[in-house]
């Protein structure tokens, strides 16, 4: 039994004792899948990268950027991100940036249900992807303002900060995915940080401006 997997079912029965971890074989097509009171976990998808099996697999069937991240130390944030998503997610909008501060909650609850994980972990990030995200977080910010897409609607003019993919679009191969996330993660953060709003209230706030208005990307 992988090591992530043991540490999982520990933290669940800690934080969700009605909740139960159970694995099976997706055929490399699901992670993490709740159904009523279980949590599935697919075990395939965390093999490795090197495991002879995932090697076998063609790149059209699973893209390569998808066996990088088949690591059992994912399992935890992948079980705790799913659990969170489906019954702690709240919807503030379909723009860039209410889409990015609602990841950014979900993102916030990990933190403090998973003090000890890795940073980078929580984000399905190596630490080489975070250092570069947070070496290039003004960038970022930069670059969603220039282009106008902070309130932007279009589906497909933001969907690549939130998609899986081998990098985010428009900011080179040594970018990771999913920046949008990330981003919604710092918002949250440094709207915390500078509040006198405790956990429930800083979850609840729904105003979006106010949210960011404490945001500092330098």
């Amino acid at each position: 039994m992988p090591k992530g997997l043991n540490r999982c079912e520990n933290i669940f029965k800690y934080r969700y004792p009605k909740k139960e971890i159970g694995t099976f074989f997706s055929l490399f097509n699901a992670d993490v899948h709740e159904f009523d009171s279980i949590i599935w976990i697919g075990l395939d998808m965390y093999l490795g990268p090197e495991n002879r099996v995932t090697k076998l697999l063609p790149n059209e069937s699973l893209p390569q950027y998808i066996k990088d991240k088949m690591d059992k130390k994912y399992i935890v944030s992948d079980v705790l991100f799913g659990h969170l998503m489906t019954h702690h997610y709240q919807y503030l909008g379909d723009d860039l940036l209410s889409k990015a501060i609602s990841y950014g909650k979900i993102a916030y609850l990990m933190d403090l249900i998973l003090p000890d994980e890795q940073k980078e972990n929580k984000f399905r990030y190596t630490k080489k992807e975070l250092d570069w995200c947070q070496k290039n977080e003004k960038y970022i910010w930069q670059y969603i303002v220039d282009h106008e897409l902070l309130y932007e609607k279009n589906a497909k003019k933001i969907s690549y900060f939130f998609n899986p993919g081998p990098f985010t679009k428009n900011f080179g191969e040594d970018s990771p995915s999913n920046i949008g996330i990330w981003l919604g993660s710092r918002i949250i953060e440094d709207f915390a940080k500078n509040s006198e709003l405790n956990i429930q209230e800083i979850l609840k706030e729904k105003n979006i401006q106010k949210l960011l208005n404490s945001y500092d990307p330098n």
